[in-house]
């Protein structure tokens, strides 16, 4: 993603961080996580409230990490 040379290269202007230090990230994803909904579903709550983006690991895992992630167990 940072390479040039790569095919999955991203221009800097065009790349985006994410931070779950203030809330966005939902963890939702019950297949490949350790998801909880409820707390999820008061996530986005607040989000929506305050304007801001929330990211959701069971819809964006993909555009995130790729189509090859999965859950590892011990």
């Amino acid at each position: 993603m940072t390479d040039p040379k790569s095919s999955d290269f991203i221009p800097v202007e065009d790349r985006i961080a994410i931070f779950d230090m203030d809330g966005t990230l939902c963890c939702d994803d019950l297949v490949r996580e350790n998801g909880n909904m409820k707390k999820a579903d008061a996530m986005r709550e607040d989000c929506r409230k305050n304007g801001w983006t929330a990211v959701s690991m069971r819809d964006d895992c993909t555009t995130i990490y790729g189509d090859n992630i999965v859950r590892k167990t011990k």
